[in-house]
């Protein structure tokens, strides 16, 4: 069991369901989710399987949007950590409530924002906050046209998130997340004159104008601690040794039972001519 502030997470730990989520629950707001209210695997975050395949993604139960996210494998990398090669995944927004097929995570539509108003508190009506990547990157026109603020420039590098694990043994290595927090806002329309605002007299009765208004994004990077590092370092490697003394071994102990087996069969022959020699001599 995994426990943070008010917040409960009830994981698996047998091997081959290692990681997947029972039971999420929050003293924060009313809500609870257990691992029935999906047909795939859940995972933690902090634990997934071992022997990760590339051709396959994984859904990541998170706090912030009290749902899952999905991460897809993107390439294979040797140069962040020496001496390793890690699976790079990218993290994805998907709505699990908007799936062609309900026990096929990757049906379902992947969105560049999330409404979580009810996961920050239950008494916020819904489209109220949403959470996106950090400065909408990969958003849709209607989400940039929604937001009407100038001045973003999203790029790969700064704003997306990646985890990188090692692939073996499902050792997340690094994780790099961006999100942010945008409120959605009705504004009335305003005339902009004389270096300040006004309101436009002749659009007063008039419909205000809706705007997803960005608040502030994060930018958490996480890595593993260097001591586990170089202890899965040694196990690689006694395994890369092993691996090559095999053949030797096995050859080695193939030898040894010939040569065994040699030996029994002489004495086995000498015995069986002492016999005979000893016999012949009593009839004389």
């Amino acid at each position: 069991m995994c426990v943070c502030m008010l917040t409960f997470v009830f994981i698996y730990l047998d091997t081959p369901i290692k990681g997947e989520i029972l039971k999420f629950t929050s003293k924060l707001v009313p809500f609870e989710i257990t691992n029935a209210a999906y047909s795939f695997p859940i995972y933690d975050g902090l634990t997934y399987p071992s022997g990760l395949n590339p051709n396959r993604s994984l859904n990541i139960f998170n706090s912030d949007f009290c749902q899952p996210v999905r991460i897809k494998y993107k390439q294979t990398v040797n140069d962040i950590v020496p001496g390793f090669e890690l699976y790079q995944y990218e993290l994805q927004i998907v709505d699990y409530s908007k799936c062609k097929d309900p026990s096929d995570p990757l049906t379902c539509e992947q969105v560049d924002k999330l409404d979580v108003s009810k996961c920050i508190s239950a008494s916020l009506p819904d489209d109220t906050i949403y959470l996106s990547k950090a400065h909408f990157y990969g958003a849709s026109k209607e989400t940039i046209d929604d937001m009407n603020v100038e001045g973003y420039q999203p790029s790969t590098e700064k704003h997306d998130s990646f985890l990188y694990f090692e692939p073996r043994t499902g050792t997340p290595f690094l994780a790099n997340f961006r999100i942010q927090l945008n409120i959605n806002v009705m504004l009335n329309k305003m005339n902009f004159a004389d270096g300040k605002f006004e309101k436009d007299d002749k659009k007063q009765g008039k419909r205000h104008v809706n705007r997803l208004v960005p608040v502030f994004w994060i930018d958490q990077n996480i890595k593993l601690n260097q001591k586990v590092i170089n202890k899965l370092g040694l196990l690689f490697k006694a395994q890369t040794y092993c691996k090559q003394c095999l053949p030797a071994l096995f050859l080695g102990l193939a030898l040894i039972i010939i040569v065994t087996m040699e030996i029994i069969g002489r004495r086995k022959d000498r015995t069986l001519r002492n016999m005979r020699g000893g016999y012949i001599r009593a009839e004389s």
